[in-house]
């Protein structure tokens, strides 16, 4: 077996009025864990998607596809911004 490096990232949010951290690790070359948290939100159901790139020069259009490795249907096209 080869060796394995753990690989590790945290996204933080930051707004007036919303906060959120997302963190990433990868345990394993098939396993990867992700934990989100919020706080601020509106009471009801809210969902967040993760986009292939960090990209923001051209707004939701240059972020690229959603992760979605289920192919869960989630109603969110590719591109569509949320406010």
């Amino acid at each position: 077996m080869a060796d394995f490096l753990v690989s590790a990232a945290v996204a933080e949010f930051k707004g007036p009025d919303i906060f959120g951290v997302v963190r990433f690790a990868q345990v394993s070359m098939e396993l990867a864990r992700i934990e989100a948290n919020f706080t601020g939100l509106s009471p009801g159901t809210h969902s967040w998607c993760i986009n292939e790139y960090g990209d923001l020069t051209n707004g939701a259009a240059s972020t690229g596809s959603l992760y979605n490795p289920f192919q869960d249907q989630t109603g969110t096209e590719v591109g569509e911004t949320h406010s």
